[in-house]
């Protein structure tokens, strides 16, 4: 037996508390957040997110990848903490990408607040409502 397996705890365990919410089942959700896992990742000029917005959003896709990078920059810009993000094929989110997913296709102002550790990311937020009137029309 290895030493140090009976200290560890189990797998599911570590994944759970890793990235404790699931993906999100909307295609169009789901399509944004590998957007912006990759922009987030790979930088905001990222081909495969372009790609990606481009084959799910059609013609939109120049506004909606402006709104992503916009909302990116600013929410980095206004944060008070490091922001955790999984890797594109992970099949479950992290904390804090389900907050911005909040924010961005629900309109939640508190997620983003807890998401920067700052009450008042007021560009961030602008932007986030710009994105998610645009994906959900």
């Amino acid at each position: 037996m290895h030493p140090n397996r009976s200290n560890q705890p189990p797998k599911q365990t570590c994944l759970n508390t890793l990235l404790p919410v699931p993906v999100p089942s909307d295609p169009v959700a789901k399509a944004m957040l590998i957007v912006v896992r990759r922009m987030a990742v790979h930088g905001l000029r990222d081909a495969h997110a372009s790609q990606i917005a481009f084959v799910t959003f059609g013609t939109r896709f120049a506004e909606i990848l402006t709104l992503a990078r916009c909302l990116l920059h600013e929410t980095a810009l206004t944060s008070a903490r490091t922001i955790q993000v999984a890797s594109c094929c992970t099949p479950r989110m992290t904390r804090d990408e389900a907050l911005l997913m909040d924010v961005v296709m629900r309109g939640d102002k508190q997620a983003l607040a807890a998401l920067t550790d700052n009450d008042l990311p007021t560009r961030a937020l602008t932007a986030a409502f710009a994105l998610g009137d645009l994906l959900r029309n």
